[in-house]
């Protein structure tokens, strides 16, 4: 849904796919991801690697961090990519919350 087609965009995407705090390398450092997600990954043009603790995924800053996300609304983004939710997200999406 785009502001293309008439349709305004929640804020919380938009802040998501701007901020980047959680994408830049600033708060951490590995992405995991879990093993469905390897080949869609890759096909998104990610590098796998594995962390320490010997779990696949990708290094931060994240290769689709281009000055925002653009993987944000990708149906095949890796899961931890939707799961960290900042206070800045749980702000804003209270505020558009119905009351």
């Amino acid at each position: 849904m785009t502001k293309k087609m008439g349709i305004k965009e929640p804020e919380t995407n938009t802040l998501c796919k701007a901020c980047g705090l959680c994408c830049s390398g600033h708060l951490f450092a590995f992405g995991s991801l879990l093993p469905d997600e390897t080949t869609s990954a890759q096909a998104l043009g990610m590098t796998l690697q594995q962390s320490y603790q010997e779990k696949l995924g990708f290094t931060m800053p994240c290769p689709m961090w281009i000055g925002q996300c653009s993987i944000y609304l990708h149906p095949d983004k890796p899961k931890t990519c939707g799961r960290f939710e900042c206070k800045k997200f749980k702000e804003s999406r209270m505020s558009s919350s119905p009351a």
